[in-house]
């Protein structure tokens, strides 16, 4: 029966962060639908085909089992993950370690408490997501506090009379890492054949940035409508600064609730291992039978609820 209620609150709370981040999904894509319609694109606002040869492959190494998991939607977010934070995994080896972590955290914790195995199982796979995300974020934030530099390097080689492509050149060779290796993969899928603007699209895609889209939007409309470009990047660097000030300033004002969720997820953890130092009997309970290995499950679930909500309150996006 404890390993009944363990399980189905696995279940629920696998259930509740499914449904959290499904529903983010479809919110940004109705958000893009009507930008799209608003601008008179209509239906067209979902992004263009850049082709396989701009996206490449992150499913296996095998081209068949690729084309077989390439028609699973899930698998494809993983792979765009993948892509995001330069793991050199693909999506097959990628779900092989979530499944050991699985494995090994539900088979450590089952020694002592066997009715917190699948809790512990949920958490041990999750593990390699949750890190995949930190990588995908800090890759990104990275990328974006390169672009401001970039941005004013590509105006100064435009006033000095070198092209666009040039100027990107400059960039890639000149800067660090990502912004550099992103350019240069920009760079050489332009040589091999794809259209700047394929280029572009597959650029953002990978990013998959706010304030990427603002540069890549002002180029591309640039390179239809003509205008000074140097002077266009100035004034979208100048914008992307005041950005990254408003986020400065919006972090700096929802500390206090970030420190919160920390204190959600920690505190309790901190009081029971106090306890179990100072009076081991006292918890003792909560180790050795199964209504306390219940208790602990349904703790931890809460728990998780708890912080993650917090961190979607103050989670502001500019």
């Amino acid at each position: 029966m404890a390993g009944l209620i363990a399980l189905v609150s696995a279940i629920g709370t696998a259930a509740l962060v499914y449904a959290v981040a499904i529903r983010g999904h479809y919110a940004r894509t109705a958000l893009e639908t009507r930008l799209g319609r608003a601008i008179g694109r209509g239906q067209a606002a979902a992004p263009r085909d850049v082709g396989p040869a701009l996206r490449g492959s992150r499913m296996a190494r095998s081209a068949a089992l690729s084309r077989t998991m390439e028609s699973v939607r899930p698998l494809q977010h993983v792979g765009t993950l993948l892509e995001r934070a330069a793991w050199r995994l693909s999506v097959v080896e990628f779900l092989t370690l979530s499944a050991v972590t699985a494995i090994a955290g539900g088979f450590l914790v089952s020694l002592r408490l066997p009715a917190l195995l699948a809790p512990c199982a949920l958490l041990g796979g999750l593990l390699p997501y949750v890190f995949l995300w930190r990588a995908v974020k800090k890759r990104r934030n990275k990328f974006v506090s390169q672009l401001v530099d970039a941005l004013t390097m590509m105006a100064n080689a435009l006033r000095a009379g070198v092209g666009l492509l040039q100027a990107m050149d400059q960039v890639a060779d000149q800067m660090k890492p990502p912004i550099a290796h992103e350019f240069k993969r920009l760079l050489r899928d332009i040589r091999l054949g794809a259209t700047p603007d394929d280029a572009f699209m597959a650029l953002n895609e990978r990013i998959k940035s706010p304030d990427l889209d603002i540069v890549l939007t002002a180029i591309i409309v640039q390179r239809s409508t003509g205008g000074n470009l140097a002077e266009i990047l100035d004034n979208v660097s100048a914008t992307m600064r005041d950005r990254i000030k408003l986020r400065g300033e919006i972090k700096t004002l929802t500390a206090q609730q970030q420190l919160s969720g920390y204190l959600v997820g920690g505190v309790p953890i901190a009081l029971l291992l106090l306890f179990n130092l100072m009076n081991h009997t006292y918890v003792a309970p909560l180790f050795s039978t199964s209504a306390g290995h219940v208790l602990l499950g349904i703790g931890g679930t809460m728990e998780l609820i708890g912080y993650f909500f917090i961190r979607k309150i103050v989670n502001i996006e500019v």
